[in-house]
């Protein structure tokens, strides 16, 4: 016999039986990879092949010589003291200048979360706070408006959000002094 479920405080009459079943699980069915041809264009305005996109690709991924890098680095740290080293180190390392030629490009950008919140920006607010005050540094050190060589898709840009405790990757921040951006990716190094 089924049994009806229903609440206390309704007339049994006038409540709807809930029955509970217990359903197989079927796998869901994937589809095939998908292989590109190697006649398809990878993008309608590109002229090359699939095969030498890729080729060029892996080439600039590969090239320890002269790495390719971002026109502009924003490093956003949680006080002045780490915003400092890391715009020194950059600068004079993977972002320094290969030719005279290259005017201002790559910069780099090191700013502080200085949030009037005890708790901090978070990353969402801390990264949208520290995009802008990297367009107030690159306006006031190098004469770039930064928004707007974005917007006309000029530049490149990356920026990357070490502000914080770390809470979410503990116990290795505390591990380097609770210092977040101290902490060292074992499958990447700067190569300065």
């Amino acid at each position: 016999m089924e049994k009806k479920i229903h609440h206390d405080d309704r007339d049994p009459q006038k409540v709807r039986p809930f029955y509970i079943a217990q359903l197989p699980i079927h796998p869901i069915p994937r589809p095939p990879p998908t292989i590109m041809s190697p006649d398809k264009r990878p993008h309608p305005s590109s002229s090359q092949s699939a095969a030498e996109v890729i080729e060029s690709a892996m080439q600039a991924m590969t090239n320890a010589s002269a790495p390719e890098v971002f026109d502009v680095t924003i490093i956003c740290t949680t006080d002045d003291y780490q915003a400092q080293y890391w715009m020194d180190r950059l600068s004079k390392g993977v972002c320094a200048p290969r030719d005279s030629a290259s005017g201002c490009y790559p910069m780099v950008l090191a700013v502080s979360e200085d949030w009037s919140s005890p708790s901090g920006a978070g990353n969402g607010l801390g990264t949208l706070y520290a995009y802008q005050k990297a367009c107030r540094a690159a306006k006031e050190k190098h004469g770039v408006d930064l928004a707007g060589a974005l917007d006309r898709g000029e530049i490149s840009a990356a920026l990357f959000h070490t502000a914080g405790k770390g809470t979410r990757l503990a116990p290795l921040p505390a591990s380097e002094n609770n210092n977040k951006p101290g902490v060292v990716s074992c499958c990447h190094t700067l190569l300065d």
